[in-house]
């Protein structure tokens, strides 16, 4: 294919259009020359850690650091099978302090997008909302209907303006009329340790645990809730990941060792095994990094430069039992932690078939991972800047430019790989049903209420009559939501 000149390219870019936004040709000067930038720092990511190298060593060879666009490169060379993606995570980004901070932008809230019926006009569900969020002080609860964004009604076209715009005015639907709430998104911590209560009946008493994400910082909270189900004897367990997209790998290793049977952490079981590339396996395996993650009670690790030291040996809860909720929407970690206890624990997972992505990835940070090559370079006496002057000013153009790369798969301890083209399937098929108005936590609410029957308890209230109308305005049909780096990713530490 011929190529097109940077003045052919800068005259495209510049002058076909004019609107304000049109980029000047600075910027358009800018942005072409950060690409080679960034393909190098991704061809490096991808030629030392991406579980599929060996299957894309073609590709690998043949990109072209300074006539590829970035993004469109990495989606295209990451692994397929018959033209299908196999990997649908890995992915570059140019907002990597927001992709991956715990303090977040946002609403405060979790919905499902739906279409109304035959038409075209679709609706968000809100599926949760997390306490103290926008969200919830304007009132939203779960099951609330959202019809209308910005004076229009939701379509496929401006939908996306609910995760994009930093305020929002939404028309919420009730039984018999329509409300408007206005909303500013805020910097917050959303907490994932959303909800945890015990449900007492007879001499049994059953834990639950809505968790929306495997997140560092909810670590103390999840070792003082599981200290308080051992102490008031809880002897089963309702783990609610129908919303758990994935997090750290890490934290699921530290929820895993507070549920296992005591004596299987006392003796540091295995509790995953984690397969690489195999050149990056034998680096790892030289360098005599652990290829298996255990069970176990004292857990240590670093992560951007912070310590994090934990000892949960008076946590582990002593379940005999495990009972999983979980969606489409259940991915990764959440998957992870389901397949290593397994083999150690009696797991019903209720609900619908989980997404099926049982492998992790890094996010590296371009700025990082340059200058880990100066400081490598430097520590061989040897310079990264005479042997690569082409690409001497990577502190100019790689900014906050990063990725999520897929770098393992994981097994249980046995070493049987899960197929990533299929999720973990339902014990029990329950469909979630967000538009009912029942709370989470309300043993009413139908995946809850599942679990609590499978676990025996025969009073439970009477989930009655559906709260709203399901006549043909209000049929609802799944419709594909956004995704991001956190939906789905299993973030493993380097």
């Amino acid at each position: 294919m011929k190529r097109m000149g940077l003045i052919g390219i800068l005259f495209a870019l510049v002058f076909i259009g004019c609107s304000d936004d049109t980029p000047n040709e600075q910027e358009v000067k800018d942005e072409y020359a950060a690409w080679k930038y960034v393909n190098a720092f991704a061809h490096g990511a991808m030629s030392k850690y991406y579980l599929w190298k060996d299957e894309i060593a073609k590709d690998l060879d043949a990109w072209d650091w300074e006539w590829s666009e970035p993004k469109a490169k990495v989606l295209k060379i990451r692994y397929k099978e018959n033209g299908k993606d196999v990997d649908r995570w890995t992915r570059l980004f140019d907002n990597y302090s927001e992709e991956t901070a715990n303090i977040v932008t946002t609403y405060g809230f979790e919905y499902a997008l739906y279409q109304a019926g035959s038409s075209k006009q679709l609706m968000f569900v809100t599926t949760l909302v997390y306490p103290g969020s926008p969200a919830a002080n304007a009132g939203l609860k779960r099951g609330n209907l959202i019809v209308g964004l910005n004076n229009e009604p939701i379509t496929i076209d401006n939908y996306q303006q609910l995760s994009t715009l930093s305020s929002v005015e939404l028309v919420v639907q009730t039984q018999s009329s329509q409300k408007v709430v206005k909303m500013q998104a805020v910097s917050m911590y959303e907490d994932p340790v959303v909800l945890d209560s015990i449900y007492r009946w007879e001499n049994k008493k059953v834990g639950y645990l809505f968790y929306s994400k495997f997140n560092v910082l909810s670590c103390e909270k999840l070792i003082s809730v599981c200290k308080r189900f051992k102490n008031e004897g809880v002897s089963e367990l309702i783990l609610d990941l129908r919303y758990n997209s994935g997090g750290n790998s890490k934290v699921h290793q530290l929820l895993a060792s507070m549920l296992a049977p005591e004596e299987n952490v006392a003796r540091n079981d295995v509790y995953l095994q984690r397969v690489h590339n195999k050149d990056y396996e034998e680096e790892l395996r030289q360098k005599g990094e652990p290829l298996e993650q255990l069970l176990q009670s004292q857990l240590e690790w670093t992560i951007d430069g912070k310590k994090y030291d934990y000892d949960v040996s008076d946590a582990n809860i002593g379940i005999i039992k495990l009972y999983a909720l979980v969606s489409g929407k259940t991915a990764s970690a959440s998957e992870a932690i389901l397949i290593g206890l397994r083999p150690y624990l009696d797991i019903e997972i209720i609900g619908e078939t989980t997404r099926g992505k049982y492998c992790g990835g890094y996010n590296l940070l371009a700025a990082d991972w340059y200058q880990s090559l100066v400081d490598t370079y430097r520590e061989e006496g040897r310079d990264f800047y005479a042997e690569h002057p082409d690409l001497a000013d990577w502190k100019t153009y790689v900014a906050d430019w990063g990725m999520y790369v897929i770098n393992d798969y994981f097994t249980d301890k046995t070493g049987i790989r899960p197929d990533l083209s299929q999720g973990l399937s339902p014990d029990f098929k329950i469909v979630d049903a967000p538009f009912e108005t029942y709370p989470l936590g309300d043993e009413r609410e139908v995946l809850l209420h599942a679990a609590l029957t499978r676990a025996g308890k025969t009073d439970l209230s009477s989930r009655g009559e559906e709260s709203r109308s399901t006549n043909e305005r209000y049929k609802l049909i799944e419709y594909p939501t956004i995704q991001g780096t956190s939906d789905g990713n299993f973030i493993a530490t380097h």
